[in-house]
């Protein structure tokens, strides 16, 4: 019974009461050893006192793995119990008597959308944070828009559209060394900021971003602890996910995505998603200011931050004027690598099936910059879509992309055929005709003949051994 009682003490969080029953199990253990012995020989009482000793030892182990590391001796994870953020006070999350249909999970979904601030002196008064204090931490760029002399319009001519775009990962039980929380924001393709929970620090991680201190020399300090917040707020989202799904322990991974976007015409489009263990938890709708909650264990969610409108019209805003005014002038900082156009090579291979005869064509696209890029098959000089394959864009270690598509064809219409390539980093599209494949007939001949060989050099082997074992066992005269 007291080995029980200990077990379940352990689920309660409180390391002294574990140390206490700890102990007080151990000396009865010893006890009980020493009546079922009824000798008091000095063997027995030895034997009972390393009983005793063994007891303890086991049972503190176990007091002190719960207490200070969080795990059963057996590497399961017991819950732990709700941090809330920084700064924020338990005493302050309701000021009202509970209602009678309260419940545990709209609790839990409070620490995020209807919490207080103990001292809203004491934070910056930019961001999502409405007339009653209601507060969630803002995205890591600044609030305001930036200023300067720096082009307010759309990118130029040769970039085609860029992208600001940021992800947040929150793993529950990281591989030794890996860090429960990251960050990584990037400008187009190029990882240009980084921030994990090891270092605690948003770091650059493109030389340009050294621009960004002559524009604001306080904007790694501010965007350090903007992310230090947001790391833990969205460690809280990972514990209610889990409950919501009634995992206590295991490997899971809370996920926020967001971002924005400018065409080449001038348009302008943004993100905002939450993601739990690889598949999508909930979607910000900026034109209706509202979350969509595509499975059941995001409703609950959904109703608590559609009621906070003022967070919801910043997020908007964030998506549709800051974030998109920030890229502008990232891309500024970068042009020298993010307006850059490297005009792409394009390689032709063939071969011809041996079943039916029909020949399978593969355009490949490598070496370009930017990313975008329009490449097709067309035949008779219009775009061609049947029995065609396409791979996505996808980078080469140098900062350039590559891409291939493929097309099979009957052999006789091979002259109509044309991968049409367009990019930012050609003069003129370019039209590349198809390549008679090479015969594989001189590898079919080597192949057979090399066959032939081997199977007579293996035949006379074994001939000349059978002659060799028949000679040995004749007679002598």
């Amino acid at each position: 019974m007291g080995i029980l009682f200990f077990y379940w003490l352990r689920l309660t969080n409180h390391p002294l009461l574990l140390w206490i029953v700890a102990v007080l199990i151990s000396g009865s253990a010893s006890f009980s050893a020493g009546d079922f012995w009824r000798a008091d020989r000095s063997w027995r009482i030895a034997a009972r006192m390393a009983l005793r000793s063994l007891s303890l030892l086991v049972l503190v182990a176990v007091a002190l793995r719960e207490s200070c590391f969080g795990e059963s001796l057996w590497g399961r994870r017991r819950l732990r119990p709700l941090y809330l953020p920084v700064g924020i006070h338990p005493g302050n999350l309701f000021l009202s008597p509970l209602p009678e249909n309260y419940s545990q999970e709209e609790n839990l979904d409070s620490v995020l959308s209807l919490v207080r601030s103990p001292s809203p002196a004491g934070r910056s008064q930019k961001g999502p944070q409405s007339a009653d204090g209601t507060w969630l931490p803002l995205p890591p760029p600044p609030q305001e828009s930036p200023s300067g002399n720096g082009r307010r319009g759309g990118p130029s001519r040769g970039a085609s559209s860029h992208s600001l775009k940021y992800f947040s990962t929150v793993i529950s039980e990281p591989s030794q060394g890996l860090p429960h929380y990251v960050t990584v924001g990037y400008v187009d393709s190029q990882v240009f900021v980084h921030y994990d929970s090891n270092s605690r620090r948003l770091e650059p991680q493109v030389s340009w971003m050294e621009n960004v201190e002559k524009e604001d020399p306080q904007y790694w300090e501010k965007n350090t602890r903007r992310e230090r917040e947001n790391e833990e707020m969205h460690r809280e989202l990972l514990e209610i996910t889990r409950t919501r799904y009634n995992q206590s322990e295991g490997l899971h991974t809370w996920q926020w995505m967001y971002g924005c976007e400018l065409q080449a015409d001038g348009r302008k489009g943004g993100f905002m998603q939450h993601g739990y263990d690889g598949r999508t938890f909930i979607t910000f709708d900026k034109e209706t200011l509202t979350w969509v909650a595509p499975i059941p264990q995001a409703q609950i969610t959904q109703r608590n931050w559609d009621a906070n409108l003022a967070r919801n019209h910043y997020f908007k805003s964030y998506l549709e004027v800051i974030c998109t005014g920030w890229l502008e002038k990232y891309v500024s900082f970068g042009k020298e690598t993010l307006l850059r156009t490297e005009p792409p090579e394009v390689t032709m291979s063939s071969r011809t099936e041996v079943e039916d005869g029909m020949e399978t064509h593969v355009c490949r696209v490598d070496g370009f910059y930017p990313r975008e890029i329009d490449a097709s098959w067309t035949r008779d000089e219009e775009v061609w879509l049947q029995d065609t394959l396409r791979g996505s864009v996808a980078p080469n270690t140098d900062g350039t992309f590559h891409a291939w598509l493929s097309i099979q064809i009957d052999p006789k219409e091979r002259g109509r055929y044309r991968c049409h390539v367009e990019h930012d980093g050609l003069q003129e599209p370019l039209d590349v005709a198809l390549e008679v494949p090479e015969s594989n007939l001189g590898l079919i001949v080597g192949c057979i003949v090399t066959s032939l060989v081997l199977a007579c050099a293996i035949v006379g082997t074994l001939t000349f051994l059978k002659r060799r074992q028949g000679d040995r066992a004749a007679p002598s005269e």
